[in-house]
């Protein structure tokens, strides 16, 4: 009988570290951007093959007025009549629910037709998409803000890993697609405070 190989994972991967300028060279960004990413947990590290991953993402473009939230990290707020929350902005800390509760809403610079139109809303910190609205319809207004009436279609577990990404299982396979692509490209929109939209071409 010849003798069968047998493989075992070493305890511990080997790894790269990288210094926080060296990541900000990497990605394309600034130190301080780099520094915001790790303090909103969706980059847990610096490691370098995580760094790459995220440099090779696409920039996403759109034929129309494709409406991108640009998000703060998540801060604790009094308790809204219209939204059952306590904190808003982004954190890798929020369960599914307060994500799309602290993303939802109360927003003044969007145009509602095209948030509506595009379905799909993605949620950007440093313009990297971590998470994606499904937009369904208008939940309520809070004066001249929106909320909308959202789910969870996606959500990037880690920068950088692509294979951990949730997207809703519910979605079709052309609705995942679009989710897939907003979670693996970089947003390309320069318009300033929360409520920008991708560049056209």
């Amino acid at each position: 009988m010849h003798p069968k190989l047998i493989q075992q994972n070493v305890p511990k991967k080997a790894t790269l570290t990288v210094s926080r300028q060296k990541a900000a060279e990497l990605i394309g960004t600034a130190d301080a951007s780099v520094q915001f990413l790790l303090d909103s947990g969706y980059l847990p590290d610096l490691d370098a093959i995580r760094l790459v991953t995220m440099a090779n993402y696409p920039l996403l473009y759109s034929d129309g007025n494709y409406p991108v939230l640009q998000q703060a990290l998540a801060t604790e707020i009094a308790p809204e009549p219209h939204l059952n929350r306590t904190k808003i902005g982004e954190s890798a800390e929020h369960t599914d629910r307060e994500c799309v509760l602290a993303n939802q809403g109360a927003w003044t610079n969007f145009r509602d037709s095209d948030v509506l139109a595009a379905r799909f809303l993605p949620v950007t910190l440093r313009k990297f998409t971590v998470s994606v609205l499904h937009v369904t319809g208008i939940l309520a207004y809070n004066g001249d803000r929106t909320v909308y009436d959202a789910t969870l279609a996606g959500r990037v577990r880690e920068l950088g890993r692509p294979e951990m990404n949730f997207i809703d299982p519910a979605l079709s396979p052309e609705d995942q697609e679009i989710v897939r692509t907003l979670l693996t490209s970089r947003s390309t929109s320069n318009v300033p405070g929360p409520c920008g939209k991708l560049k056209a071409l």
